[in-house]
């Protein structure tokens, strides 16, 4: 009971958060733009690694087949290892907004933002097939 009210609301919460920075695009900024990532990779484990290890903790034992397993696997670590990322790269973002606050405006770009994004993904994915 507990877990089903904590993969509900996480789904919930992560998806307002997700429409809330959509409808208010103006209030996306590159810190935001982190959260916004953050908050996809966290809907991205309720929608795809939640489900599957819930019913195995029903079931006690996993029914979904060698290749399944495998994939969630590989996409647990994926996006594991991008929320990871992006909470350091979040860390980064307010470290030189709070050490250089003058200069921040100029070291973090928008460029800059989607390049460290896309950083954190390829990474991931890098990281994913070396679990192979």
């Amino acid at each position: 009971m507990y877990l089903t009210f904590v993969f509900a609301t996480s789904i919930v919460l992560n998806i307002l958060v997700i429409l809330v920075f959509n409808k208010r695009a103006g209030h996306v900024t590159h810190s935001n733009k982190f959260l916004l990532n953050l908050s996809i990779c966290n809907l991205m484990s309720s929608l795809f690694i939640v489900p599957f290890a819930f019913v195995t903790l029903l079931l006690r034992g996993w029914i979904f087949g060698y290749v399944w397993c495998q994939m969630t696997g590989f996409f647990m670590n994926l996006v594991f290892t991008a929320s990871t990322l992006t909470l350091v790269v979040i860390a980064l973002d307010r470290y030189h907004a709070i050490v250089t606050p003058l200069h921040y405006p100029m070291l973090m770009t928008s460029k800059k933002c989607y390049r460290m994004l896309s950083l954190v993904w390829v990474v991931a994915i890098i990281t994913m097939f070396n679990s192979l």
